[in-house]
Protein backbone atom coordinates (compact mmCIF):
# COMPACT_ATOMS: atom_id res chain seq x y z
CA UNK A 1 0.00 0.00 0.00
CA UNK A 2 3.22 2.47 0.57
CA UNK A 3 4.58 1.79 -2.72
CA UNK A 4 1.23 2.87 -4.40
CA UNK A 5 1.02 6.19 -2.16
CA UNK A 6 -2.18 5.18 -0.75
CA UNK A 7 -3.10 5.11 3.18
CA UNK A 8 -4.09 1.88 5.05
CA UNK A 9 -7.71 2.14 6.41
CA UNK A 10 -8.31 1.91 9.79
CA UNK A 11 -9.86 -0.98 11.15
CA UNK A 12 -12.66 1.56 12.46
CA UNK A 13 -13.53 3.19 9.15
CA UNK A 14 -13.40 -0.97 7.38
CA UNK A 15 -15.83 -2.24 9.75
CA UNK A 16 -18.31 1.21 8.99
CA UNK A 17 -18.02 0.21 5.76
CA UNK A 18 -18.40 -3.57 6.39
CA UNK A 19 -21.34 -2.83 8.70
CA UNK A 20 -22.86 -0.70 5.55
CA UNK A 21 -22.57 -3.90 3.06
CA UNK A 22 -24.69 -6.18 5.51
CA UNK A 23 -27.47 -3.13 5.92
CA UNK A 24 -27.36 -3.28 1.84
CA UNK A 25 -27.75 -7.15 2.50
CA UNK A 26 -30.58 -6.94 4.68
CA UNK A 27 -32.30 -3.82 2.68
CA UNK A 28 -31.77 -5.44 -0.81
CA UNK A 29 -33.52 -8.90 0.12
CA UNK A 30 -36.77 -7.21 1.57
CA UNK A 31 -36.90 -6.23 -1.78
CA UNK A 32 -36.23 -9.60 -3.30
CA UNK A 33 -38.72 -11.32 -1.30
CA UNK A 34 -41.47 -8.71 -2.51
CA UNK A 35 -40.58 -9.73 -6.05
CA UNK A 36 -40.75 -13.32 -5.03
CA UNK A 37 -44.12 -13.03 -3.77
CA UNK A 38 -45.01 -10.82 -6.18
CA UNK A 39 -43.97 -13.96 -8.71
CA UNK A 40 -45.78 -16.38 -6.52
CA UNK A 41 -49.16 -14.67 -6.70
CA UNK A 42 -49.08 -14.18 -10.40
CA UNK A 43 -48.82 -17.44 -11.17
CA UNK A 44 -51.47 -18.30 -9.16
CA UNK A 45 -53.63 -15.36 -10.91
CA UNK A 46 -54.44 -14.03 -7.44
CA UNK A 47 -53.02 -10.51 -7.37
CA UNK A 48 -55.16 -8.48 -5.19
CA UNK A 49 -56.39 -10.73 -2.48
CA UNK A 50 -55.03 -12.14 0.36
CA UNK A 51 -53.40 -15.88 -0.61
CA UNK A 52 -53.95 -18.50 1.48
CA UNK A 53 -50.29 -20.63 0.76
CA UNK A 54 -48.45 -23.63 2.87
CA UNK A 55 -45.43 -22.49 4.42
CA UNK A 56 -41.80 -24.08 5.83
CA UNK A 57 -40.35 -22.79 9.16
CA UNK A 58 -37.26 -23.72 10.86
CA UNK A 59 -35.12 -22.10 13.10
CA UNK A 60 -31.35 -22.01 13.16
CA UNK A 61 -28.54 -20.68 15.98
CA UNK A 62 -25.21 -19.42 16.23
CA UNK A 63 -23.90 -21.32 18.40
CA UNK A 64 -24.48 -25.15 19.06
CA UNK A 65 -26.66 -25.94 22.00
CA UNK A 66 -29.23 -23.50 23.55
CA UNK A 67 -27.08 -20.55 24.52
CA UNK A 68 -26.79 -18.65 21.52
CA UNK A 69 -27.42 -15.19 21.03
CA UNK A 70 -28.49 -15.24 17.64
CA UNK A 71 -30.77 -17.22 16.06
CA UNK A 72 -32.63 -16.89 12.60
CA UNK A 73 -36.04 -18.40 11.68
CA UNK A 74 -36.37 -18.56 7.67
CA UNK A 75 -40.35 -19.39 6.44
CA UNK A 76 -40.61 -20.92 2.43
CA UNK A 77 -43.37 -21.30 0.44
CA UNK A 78 -43.61 -25.32 -0.09
CA UNK A 79 -45.07 -25.02 -3.32
CA UNK A 80 -42.38 -23.18 -4.96
CA UNK A 81 -39.04 -24.12 -2.93
CA UNK A 82 -38.42 -20.42 -2.36
CA UNK A 83 -37.68 -18.61 0.67
CA UNK A 84 -40.23 -15.65 1.56
CA UNK A 85 -39.31 -14.18 4.87
CA UNK A 86 -36.34 -14.58 7.69
CA UNK A 87 -36.28 -12.71 10.98
CA UNK A 88 -32.96 -12.82 12.52
CA UNK A 89 -33.21 -12.82 16.93
CA UNK A 90 -30.82 -11.58 19.29
CA UNK A 91 -30.12 -11.37 22.75
CA UNK A 92 -26.98 -9.54 23.14
CA UNK A 93 -25.94 -5.62 22.23
CA UNK A 94 -22.12 -5.09 22.61
CA UNK A 95 -22.33 -1.39 22.57
CA UNK A 96 -25.23 -1.64 25.53
CA UNK A 97 -22.65 -4.07 27.61
CA UNK A 98 -19.29 -1.56 26.99
CA UNK A 99 -21.86 1.83 27.96
CA UNK A 100 -23.13 0.25 31.22
CA UNK A 101 -19.36 -0.20 32.21
CA UNK A 102 -18.56 2.98 31.40
CA UNK A 103 -21.37 5.40 32.28
CA UNK A 104 -23.73 5.81 35.98
CA UNK A 105 -27.71 4.78 35.39
CA UNK A 106 -28.53 8.19 34.87
CA UNK A 107 -26.57 8.99 32.31
CA UNK A 108 -26.96 5.29 30.78
CA UNK A 109 -30.54 5.67 30.45
CA UNK A 110 -30.18 9.32 28.77
CA UNK A 111 -27.95 7.46 26.72
CA UNK A 112 -30.11 4.52 25.73
CA UNK A 113 -32.80 7.11 24.74
CA UNK A 114 -31.45 7.97 21.53
CA UNK A 115 -29.72 4.26 20.89
CA UNK A 116 -32.73 2.39 21.01
CA UNK A 117 -33.74 2.65 17.90
CA UNK A 118 -30.95 1.52 16.72
CA UNK A 119 -29.69 -1.23 19.26
CA UNK A 120 -29.28 -4.58 17.59
CA UNK A 121 -30.79 -6.88 20.79
CA UNK A 122 -34.65 -7.29 19.70
CA UNK A 123 -35.96 -10.01 22.22
CA UNK A 124 -35.59 -10.95 26.01
CA UNK A 125 -36.05 -14.91 26.44
CA UNK A 126 -34.55 -18.45 26.37
CA UNK A 127 -32.35 -19.04 23.08
CA UNK A 128 -34.73 -21.82 22.86
CA UNK A 129 -37.58 -19.80 22.65
CA UNK A 130 -36.32 -17.84 20.04
CA UNK A 131 -37.85 -20.27 17.27
CA UNK A 132 -41.27 -19.33 18.62
CA UNK A 133 -41.22 -15.49 18.91
CA UNK A 134 -39.26 -15.68 15.59
CA UNK A 135 -42.61 -18.15 13.58
CA UNK A 136 -45.03 -15.26 15.78
CA UNK A 137 -43.26 -11.99 14.32
CA UNK A 138 -43.34 -13.92 10.50
CA UNK A 139 -47.09 -14.21 10.87
CA UNK A 140 -47.39 -10.69 11.78
CA UNK A 141 -45.74 -9.72 8.25
CA UNK A 142 -47.92 -12.15 6.68
CA UNK A 143 -51.35 -9.82 6.00
CA UNK A 144 -48.49 -7.26 5.21
CA UNK A 145 -47.49 -9.89 2.25
CA UNK A 146 -50.94 -9.99 1.21
CA UNK A 147 -50.31 -13.80 2.39
CA UNK A 148 -52.45 -16.11 5.02
CA UNK A 149 -49.94 -19.05 6.22
CA UNK A 150 -53.17 -21.14 6.55
CA UNK A 151 -51.04 -25.12 6.55
CA UNK A 152 -47.16 -24.38 8.43
CA UNK A 153 -44.71 -27.05 8.23
CA UNK A 154 -42.49 -28.10 11.41
CA UNK A 155 -40.38 -30.44 13.36
CA UNK A 156 -42.28 -31.37 16.14
CA UNK A 157 -41.78 -28.13 18.41
CA UNK A 158 -45.30 -27.69 19.99
CA UNK A 159 -44.30 -24.37 21.46
CA UNK A 160 -43.94 -22.18 17.92
CA UNK A 161 -47.15 -24.20 16.49
CA UNK A 162 -48.92 -23.33 19.39
CA UNK A 163 -48.43 -19.58 19.51
CA UNK A 164 -49.45 -18.99 15.81
CA UNK A 165 -52.40 -21.67 15.92
CA UNK A 166 -55.17 -18.97 16.40
CA UNK A 167 -53.56 -15.78 15.12
CA UNK A 168 -55.97 -14.96 12.52
CA UNK A 169 -58.81 -15.40 13.96
CA UNK A 170 -57.80 -13.16 17.13
CA UNK A 171 -57.12 -10.95 14.18
CA UNK A 172 -60.40 -11.48 12.86
CA UNK A 173 -62.06 -10.75 15.74
CA UNK A 174 -60.25 -7.73 16.65
CA UNK A 175 -61.16 -6.18 12.94
CA UNK A 176 -65.02 -6.80 13.71
CA UNK A 177 -64.26 -5.14 17.28
CA UNK A 178 -62.89 -2.28 15.39
CA UNK A 179 -65.78 -2.04 12.61
CA UNK A 180 -68.64 -2.48 15.30
CA UNK A 181 -67.21 0.92 17.45
CA UNK A 182 -67.22 2.10 14.26
CA UNK A 183 -70.56 1.98 13.56
CA UNK A 184 -72.32 2.52 16.57
CA UNK A 185 -70.51 6.12 16.83
CA UNK A 186 -71.99 6.83 13.56
CA UNK A 187 -75.16 5.50 14.56
CA UNK A 188 -75.03 7.99 17.49
CA UNK A 189 -74.31 10.89 15.45
CA UNK A 190 -77.01 10.05 13.58
CA UNK A 191 -79.96 9.21 16.42
CA UNK A 192 -78.70 12.66 17.44
CA UNK A 193 -79.45 14.21 14.32
CA UNK A 194 -82.86 13.12 14.20
CA UNK A 195 -83.80 13.46 17.89
CA UNK A 196 -85.34 16.90 17.39
CA UNK A 197 -87.80 15.49 14.40
CA UNK A 198 -89.49 12.97 16.60
CA UNK A 199 -91.85 14.90 18.68
CA UNK A 200 -94.33 15.52 16.23
CA UNK A 201 -94.67 11.41 15.72
CA UNK A 202 -96.81 11.05 18.58
CA UNK A 203 -100.17 10.31 16.75
CA UNK A 204 -98.98 8.46 13.44
CA UNK A 205 -97.49 6.10 16.49
CA UNK A 206 -100.72 5.19 18.70
CA UNK A 207 -102.56 4.17 15.06
CA UNK A 208 -99.61 1.72 14.29
CA UNK A 209 -99.53 0.10 17.48
CA UNK A 210 -101.67 -2.36 16.83
CA UNK A 211 -100.33 -3.69 13.48
CA UNK A 212 -97.02 -3.66 15.63
CA UNK A 213 -98.36 -6.02 17.89
CA UNK A 214 -99.12 -8.35 15.47
CA UNK A 215 -95.63 -7.98 13.37
CA UNK A 216 -93.48 -8.49 16.33
CA UNK A 217 -93.77 -11.78 16.52
CA UNK A 218 -92.75 -12.48 13.27
CA UNK A 219 -90.06 -10.17 13.53
CA UNK A 220 -88.42 -11.82 16.45
CA UNK A 221 -88.32 -15.06 14.58
CA UNK A 222 -86.79 -13.73 11.81
CA UNK A 223 -84.23 -12.35 13.97
CA UNK A 224 -83.64 -15.30 15.98
CA UNK A 225 -82.86 -16.99 12.70
CA UNK A 226 -80.77 -14.24 11.62
CA UNK A 227 -78.84 -14.67 14.96
CA UNK A 228 -78.40 -18.22 14.79
CA UNK A 229 -77.26 -18.64 11.09
CA UNK A 230 -74.30 -15.46 11.53
CA UNK A 231 -73.55 -17.63 14.86
CA UNK A 232 -72.70 -20.52 12.73
CA UNK A 233 -71.19 -18.57 9.66
CA UNK A 234 -68.80 -16.88 12.46
CA UNK A 235 -68.18 -20.18 13.68
CA UNK A 236 -67.27 -21.79 9.74
CA UNK A 237 -65.20 -18.35 9.24
CA UNK A 238 -63.28 -18.87 12.14
CA UNK A 239 -62.66 -22.58 11.88
CA UNK A 240 -61.50 -22.00 8.30
CA UNK A 241 -58.50 -19.07 9.94
CA UNK A 242 -57.24 -21.60 12.14
CA UNK A 243 -53.38 -23.07 11.32
CA UNK A 244 -53.28 -26.73 10.48
CA UNK A 245 -49.58 -28.14 11.29
CA UNK A 246 -48.12 -30.37 9.52
CA UNK A 247 -44.89 -32.56 10.26
CA UNK A 248 -41.51 -33.21 8.60
CA UNK A 249 -42.04 -37.00 7.60
CA UNK A 250 -38.07 -37.60 8.80
CA UNK A 251 -38.30 -35.58 11.63
CA UNK A 252 -41.64 -38.20 12.19
CA UNK A 253 -39.47 -41.43 11.45
CA UNK A 254 -36.80 -40.64 13.89
CA UNK A 255 -39.19 -40.85 16.64
CA UNK A 256 -38.99 -44.49 16.07
CA UNK A 257 -34.90 -44.83 17.13
CA UNK A 258 -35.55 -42.49 19.85
CA UNK A 259 -38.03 -44.38 21.49
CA UNK A 260 -36.30 -47.30 21.04
CA UNK A 261 -32.92 -45.94 22.37
CA UNK A 262 -35.18 -44.38 25.45
CA UNK A 263 -35.85 -47.95 26.19
CA UNK A 264 -32.91 -49.80 25.98
CA UNK A 265 -31.43 -47.52 28.56
CA UNK A 266 -34.31 -48.83 30.68
CA UNK A 267 -33.98 -51.87 29.99
CA UNK A 268 -30.07 -52.75 29.90
CA UNK A 269 -29.82 -50.74 33.09
CA UNK A 270 -27.42 -52.81 35.63
CA UNK A 271 -29.55 -53.95 38.50
CA UNK A 272 -27.60 -54.09 42.51
CA UNK A 273 -27.86 -57.21 44.06
CA UNK A 274 -25.98 -58.15 47.65
CA UNK A 275 -24.45 -61.34 48.09
CA UNK A 276 -23.65 -63.22 51.35
CA UNK A 277 -19.61 -64.07 50.94
CA UNK A 278 -18.64 -65.76 54.44
CA UNK A 279 -19.67 -63.40 57.47
CA UNK A 280 -20.15 -60.18 55.37
CA UNK A 281 -22.51 -59.31 52.14
CA UNK A 282 -21.00 -57.75 49.26
CA UNK A 283 -22.96 -55.49 46.86
CA UNK A 284 -22.66 -56.46 43.43
CA UNK A 285 -24.76 -55.89 39.94
CA UNK A 286 -25.74 -57.46 37.37
CA UNK A 287 -27.80 -57.09 33.84
CA UNK A 288 -31.71 -55.98 33.80
CA UNK A 289 -33.59 -58.64 32.34
CA UNK A 290 -37.40 -58.60 30.77
CA UNK A 291 -40.62 -59.99 31.71
CA UNK A 292 -39.40 -63.36 29.69
CA UNK A 293 -36.32 -63.61 31.65
CA UNK A 294 -34.36 -62.72 28.95
CA UNK A 295 -31.71 -59.52 28.14
CA UNK A 296 -32.65 -56.95 25.70
CA UNK A 297 -30.74 -58.06 23.12
CA UNK A 298 -27.53 -60.31 22.05
CA UNK A 299 -29.03 -62.86 20.78
CA UNK A 300 -31.82 -64.44 18.30
CA UNK A 301 -35.31 -62.88 18.66
CA UNK A 302 -33.78 -59.93 20.40
CA UNK A 303 -34.08 -56.08 19.57
CA UNK A 304 -30.35 -55.78 18.29
CA UNK A 305 -29.09 -52.48 17.18
CA UNK A 306 -29.73 -54.06 13.52
CA UNK A 307 -33.25 -54.67 14.31
CA UNK A 308 -33.67 -51.12 15.34
CA UNK A 309 -32.60 -49.58 12.13
CA UNK A 310 -34.61 -51.62 10.44
CA UNK A 311 -38.25 -50.43 12.65
CA UNK A 312 -36.60 -47.01 11.96
CA UNK A 313 -36.37 -47.35 8.69
CA UNK A 314 -38.93 -49.29 8.14
CA UNK A 315 -41.48 -46.62 9.19
CA UNK A 316 -39.99 -44.15 7.19
CA UNK A 317 -40.38 -45.87 3.77
CA UNK A 318 -43.99 -46.67 5.00
CA UNK A 319 -45.00 -43.00 5.36
CA UNK A 320 -43.18 -42.00 2.35
CA UNK A 321 -45.09 -45.17 0.17
CA UNK A 322 -48.43 -44.78 1.41
CA UNK A 323 -48.41 -40.83 1.31
CA UNK A 324 -47.68 -41.70 -2.09
CA UNK A 325 -50.15 -44.24 -2.91
CA UNK A 326 -53.12 -42.06 -0.59
CA UNK A 327 -52.72 -38.79 -3.08
CA UNK A 328 -55.78 -37.86 -4.75
CA UNK A 329 -57.91 -40.27 -2.66
CA UNK A 330 -60.32 -38.87 -0.18
CA UNK A 331 -58.82 -38.11 3.93
CA UNK A 332 -60.13 -41.28 5.54
CA UNK A 333 -59.68 -43.70 2.71
CA UNK A 334 -56.20 -42.24 2.33
CA UNK A 335 -55.70 -42.52 6.32
CA UNK A 336 -56.31 -46.59 6.00
CA UNK A 337 -53.69 -47.09 4.09
CA UNK A 338 -51.52 -45.26 5.76
CA UNK A 339 -52.21 -46.86 8.97
CA UNK A 340 -51.48 -50.10 7.33
CA UNK A 341 -48.45 -49.58 5.86
CA UNK A 342 -47.21 -48.35 9.24
CA UNK A 343 -48.53 -50.82 11.52
CA UNK A 344 -47.21 -53.52 8.75
CA UNK A 345 -43.82 -51.79 9.40
CA UNK A 346 -43.85 -52.81 13.21
CA UNK A 347 -46.01 -56.22 13.23
CA UNK A 348 -44.09 -57.93 10.48
CA UNK A 349 -41.31 -58.21 12.76
CA UNK A 350 -43.29 -59.36 15.84
CA UNK A 351 -44.11 -62.93 16.84
CA UNK A 352 -47.64 -63.32 18.21
CA UNK A 353 -47.35 -65.36 21.67
CA UNK A 354 -49.07 -68.56 19.77
CA UNK A 355 -47.50 -68.25 16.73
CA UNK A 356 -49.96 -67.60 14.34
CA UNK A 357 -48.53 -66.16 11.76
CA UNK A 358 -51.52 -64.96 10.16
CA UNK A 359 -51.71 -62.54 12.68
CA UNK A 360 -48.52 -61.65 12.73
CA UNK A 361 -48.24 -60.34 9.24
CA UNK A 362 -51.83 -59.35 8.97
CA UNK A 363 -51.31 -55.66 7.51
CA UNK A 364 -48.48 -56.55 5.17
CA UNK A 365 -49.61 -56.13 1.37
CA UNK A 366 -51.09 -59.17 -0.34
CA UNK A 367 -50.51 -58.19 -3.58
CA UNK A 368 -48.09 -59.94 -6.01
CA UNK A 369 -45.26 -57.59 -5.94
CA UNK A 370 -45.36 -57.40 -2.21
CA UNK A 371 -41.96 -57.21 0.06
CA UNK A 372 -43.20 -59.73 2.83
CA UNK A 373 -41.71 -62.95 2.81
CA UNK A 374 -44.65 -65.02 4.46
CA UNK A 375 -47.39 -64.03 1.60
CA UNK A 376 -44.64 -64.05 -1.23
CA UNK A 377 -43.99 -67.85 0.19
CA UNK A 378 -48.40 -68.53 0.58
CA UNK A 379 -48.64 -67.19 -2.86
CA UNK A 380 -46.17 -69.46 -4.63
CA UNK A 381 -47.83 -72.54 -2.51
CA UNK A 382 -51.14 -71.65 -3.64
CA UNK A 383 -49.80 -72.07 -7.49
CA UNK A 384 -47.73 -75.20 -6.32
CA UNK A 385 -44.80 -73.77 -6.81
CA UNK A 386 -41.31 -75.72 -5.71
CA UNK A 387 -39.25 -73.20 -5.16
CA UNK A 388 -40.42 -72.55 -1.59
CA UNK A 389 -38.09 -71.77 0.90
CA UNK A 390 -38.75 -71.54 4.67
CA UNK A 391 -38.11 -67.76 6.60
CA UNK A 392 -36.13 -68.06 9.41
CA UNK A 393 -37.80 -66.90 12.62
CA UNK A 394 -34.67 -65.84 14.00
CA UNK A 395 -35.08 -62.73 12.23
CA UNK A 396 -38.17 -61.69 14.17
CA UNK A 397 -38.83 -60.71 17.47
CA UNK A 398 -39.73 -62.39 20.53
CA UNK A 399 -43.64 -61.84 21.50
CA UNK A 400 -42.28 -59.86 24.81
CA UNK A 401 -41.84 -57.07 22.16
CA UNK A 402 -44.80 -56.61 21.22
CA UNK A 403 -46.04 -55.49 24.75
CA UNK A 404 -43.14 -53.11 24.96
CA UNK A 405 -43.61 -51.59 21.76
CA UNK A 406 -47.43 -51.36 21.70
CA UNK A 407 -47.51 -47.71 23.14
CA UNK A 408 -44.92 -46.96 19.87
CA UNK A 409 -47.42 -48.58 17.60
CA UNK A 410 -49.91 -46.97 18.91
CA UNK A 411 -48.73 -42.88 19.12
CA UNK A 412 -47.13 -43.36 15.84
CA UNK A 413 -50.05 -45.38 13.86
CA UNK A 414 -52.67 -42.99 15.23
CA UNK A 415 -54.62 -41.31 11.77
CA UNK A 416 -54.28 -37.81 14.36
CA UNK A 417 -50.27 -38.17 13.66
CA UNK A 418 -50.56 -39.90 10.14
CA UNK A 419 -53.30 -36.65 8.95
CA UNK A 420 -50.23 -34.30 9.66
CA UNK A 421 -47.80 -36.74 7.21
CA UNK A 422 -50.77 -37.10 4.63
CA UNK A 423 -48.79 -34.80 1.74
CA UNK A 424 -44.98 -36.51 3.02
CA UNK A 425 -43.51 -32.90 3.08
CA UNK A 426 -39.90 -32.81 4.27
CA UNK A 427 -38.24 -29.67 5.26
CA UNK A 428 -35.19 -30.33 3.78
CA UNK A 429 -35.28 -27.11 1.97
CA UNK A 430 -34.93 -25.43 5.11
CA UNK A 431 -32.03 -27.40 6.24
CA UNK A 432 -30.69 -26.96 2.79
CA UNK A 433 -30.75 -22.93 3.43
CA UNK A 434 -29.54 -23.39 7.09
CA UNK A 435 -26.50 -24.87 5.68
CA UNK A 436 -25.81 -22.27 3.97
CA UNK A 437 -25.71 -19.36 6.22
CA UNK A 438 -23.57 -21.07 8.53
CA UNK A 439 -20.90 -22.04 5.72
CA UNK A 440 -20.58 -18.17 5.27
CA UNK A 441 -21.08 -17.24 8.54
CA UNK A 442 -18.77 -20.14 10.74
CA UNK A 443 -19.96 -21.01 13.98
CA UNK A 444 -16.99 -21.26 15.51
CA UNK A 445 -16.09 -17.20 15.34
CA UNK A 446 -17.47 -14.44 17.06
CA UNK A 447 -20.24 -12.36 14.51
CA UNK A 448 -22.17 -9.47 16.17
CA UNK A 449 -25.82 -8.51 14.94
CA UNK A 450 -25.77 -7.20 12.04
CA UNK A 451 -22.68 -9.92 10.12
CA UNK A 452 -25.64 -12.09 11.00
CA UNK A 453 -28.84 -10.50 9.52
CA UNK A 454 -26.09 -9.82 6.40
CA UNK A 455 -25.45 -13.27 6.09
CA UNK A 456 -29.05 -14.87 6.93
CA UNK A 457 -30.07 -11.99 3.74
CA UNK A 458 -27.50 -13.15 1.29
CA UNK A 459 -27.73 -16.99 2.14
CA UNK A 460 -31.73 -16.55 1.32
CA UNK A 461 -30.70 -14.79 -2.37
CA UNK A 462 -28.55 -17.46 -2.98
CA UNK A 463 -31.39 -20.02 -1.82
CA UNK A 464 -33.87 -18.72 -3.86
CA UNK A 465 -31.39 -18.18 -6.82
Amino acid sequence: MATLSLSIQSERTFLRQLHKYYDGLHNFAQQHFKTVINNIKSKNNNRQNIMNITVSIDGTWKRRGHVSNYGIVYIIDVQSGLCIDYEVMSLLCEVCNFKKSKLSPSQFTNWYKKHQLFCPKNYDGTSKSMEKEGTVRLFQRSIVNVLRYTHMLCDGDASAFEAIKHYYVKQSQQQQVHLKSDTSTSTKEQSDLKHGEIEDHDVEEEQEEEYDAGVEEEQEEEHDDVEEEQKYQSVDSSNNLIVIKEDCINHVSKRVMKYLLEMKRQKTRRVSFSKEVSTSKKQLSKQQLLDDNKRWGGGPGRMTNNMMKKLSNGYGLAVRQASALAAGKEVNEALDIMQQFTRAAFYHYLKTKDGNKEEQHQYCPKTSNTWCFYHQQKMLSSRNNTNIRKKNDRNFLDPIFRDILQPLIDKLTSKELLRRCLRGITQNSNESLNSIVWSILSKSKHHGYRSVRGCAALAAMYFNS
